[in-house]
């Protein structure tokens, strides 16, 4: 794929992370996109600014498709997702 295929990549996916509304299957939804997109990137050797920000949408996604887990290690739910909060 040529560089212009891969910032048309980027730049949809970007858009899309600016456009969820807090929405975990969206964001998971991204970031198995932007995995995907990732491992294209990097065995088709993409410029280097597209791997950082595939990279980049990749943390980001995983951040928001996360489960509020709960990380306090007195609560009877410690390490699952929490109803005490």
């Amino acid at each position: 794929m040529d560089g212009t295929h891969w910032l048309e990549i980027v730049e949809g996916l970007e858009r899309e992370m600016r456009s969820l509304n807090q929405s975990r299957i969206g964001a998971d939804d991204i970031r198995r996109r932007a995995d995907e997109a990732l491992r294209a990137a990097e065995a088709e050797r993409a410029a280097s600014d597209i791997i950082d920000r595939l990279d980049h949408i990749l943390i980001l996604s995983t951040e928001a498709a996360r489960v509020d887990v709960c990380n306090n290690t007195n609560c009877p739910h410690y390490n699952k997702n929490c109803k005490m909060r």
